[in-house]
């Protein structure tokens, strides 16, 4: 399942830190954290016992994580990083 297949509210999307429009839901699974960040389950799982992940939710042995934090907190992460042409 592509995390971009599915929406939280029909018609309602989020933007992706790149530009454009990416439907995903509001709470996501382990494995697509994973694919979002682009690296494997067990590496989101260490970012999470590490405290590096934002908007963790456990709801007894499951781990979830707010869409729309994770998507922001990866905006400000990448905010800073674009490049511009040098001279």
């Amino acid at each position: 399942m592509k995390v971009s297949d599915q929406a939280s509210q029909p018609g309602q999307g989020r933007n992706d830190p790149i530009g454009g429009t990416v439907q995903f839901p509001r709470l996501l699974r382990v494995g697509e954290v994973a694919e979002i960040l682009r690296t494997s389950r067990k590496a989101v799982y260490s970012m999470m016992a590490r405290g590096e992940v934002p908007g963790v939710i456990r709801v007894n042995r499951r781990v979830l994580v707010d869409g729309a934090i994770l998507i922001s907190w990866i905006r400000q992460r990448t905010a800073g990083s674009e490049r511009t042409d040098r001279p």
